[in-house]
């Protein structure tokens, strides 16, 4: 994921409703949704909401992320 965000600019910040789930918005659109909890989830996603990358990958019988 770093590849992707090198030497970019943090545009906007949000918290989504009152979950413990913060969007970071790049200058190239991209978004970074990081979960703040101890064993969260990071998942960067391209401007159509297509993930690029996670820290974690998770299997479940219907899909994986």
């Amino acid at each position: 994921m770093r590849k992707y965000t090198r030497d970019l600019r943090v545009t906007d910040v949000k918290q989504l409703g009152f979950d413990r789930v913060i969007s970071f918005t790049f200058s190239n659109n991209f978004k970074l949704y990081a979960e703040l909890l101890p064993r969260g989830v990071s998942v960067l996603v391209d401007d159509n909401n297509f993930i690029i990358g996670g820290n974690k990958y998770i299997r479940f019988k219907d899909r994986e992320i």
